[in-house]
């Protein structure tokens, strides 16, 4: 036990002797072992073996207050950043700013060039609650018109007698992404 307790690494704080205390993982996955300092004033955790995480430096600064700003939205033809100090709360920044996208970039089909077509399983009417005419009824409305969920919830009761919610509606457009993009690859991208 005491040989065992002389091979810990000392506190890179106080330099006291150290105790295990269970592992912990790491940026990277992996569990790394974690020690303890034994000083009761001191008490630093710390894991000697872990690599050091991979800081993000920001390349966008808040021109208001200097802060970091962060990837709010992205559009097809700009991005919106947000200031991080928003929850400060001695002095808050609610500033937002707008970047324009590459000119030169096309924006490009988000289900082509995400290996969505690829990833999921494909597309089946049989799996439907309802009918496979009201769930492509309602396909080509929200996608090929695009229209919103509401709207399509709100013809189907009305010309078809029929109920589903906009949720549900919503749901079936996500799951039929992967088909609709290859039937209307350029109706595909108003599903964002």
């Amino acid at each position: 036990m005491r040989s065992a307790a002389c091979n810990n690494p000392p506190c890179p704080k106080c330099g006291s002797r150290t105790r295990k205390n269970g592992h912990q993982p790491g940026p990277d996955g992996n569990r790394y072992q974690n020690y303890q300092c034994t000083n009761v004033e001191c008490r630093h955790q710390f894991k000697p073996d872990m690599p050091p995480a991979r800081k993000k430096e920001p390349k966008v600064r808040c021109p208001l207050c200097g802060r970091a700003m962060e990837v709010y939205k992205v559009r097809a033809s700009y991005t919106r950043y947000r200031c991080s100090g928003r929850h400060n709360k001695s002095s808050p920044c609610h500033h937002k700013l707008d970047l324009p996208n590459s000119l030169t970039q096309q924006p490009q089909n988000p289900v082509i060039s995400s290996g969505l077509l690829e990833k999921y399983r494909p597309f089946h009417f049989y799996k439907m609650r309802y009918s496979q005419h009201t769930v492509a009824i309602a396909l080509y409305f929200s996608v090929y018109l695009a229209l919103p969920a509401t709207t399509v919830a709100q013809i189907l009761r009305d010309l078809f007698n029929v109920s589903p919610s906009p949720d549900i509606i919503e749901i079936w457009t996500k799951k039929a992404l992967p088909a609709v993009s290859r039937v209307w690859p350029n109706k595909a991208t108003n599903l964002r």
